[in-house]
């Protein structure tokens, strides 16, 4: 949105094997939400794993089930 380009530097399948994984944010995030394919290649464990997630990125976290009733937030815009 602003210009940052991170590129990526594994695959989403490689997730599932990390110490640590923190979802970030974009405007293309309730797409990313919105696409099964993309969602069912994130397999994380959070007994093993150290998961966050950086404003709209908690997005992902709730489809995945992964909050558990831990509050979140994020920006004003994506907080409906």
């Amino acid at each position: 949105m602003n210009g940052v380009v991170i590129e990526r530097q594994a695959s989403l399948e490689s997730l599932s094997s990390a110490d640590a994984v923190i979802i970030g944010s974009g405007i293309k995030t309730r797409e990313v939400v919105a696409d099964a394919f993309i969602m069912g290649q994130l397999q994380l464990d959070p007994s093993r794993q150290i998961i966050g997630a950086q404003c709209s990125g908690a997005l992902v976290l709730a489809k995945l089930g992964s909050l558990n009733g831990v509050p979140a937030c994020t920006d004003l815009t994506t907080l409906p």
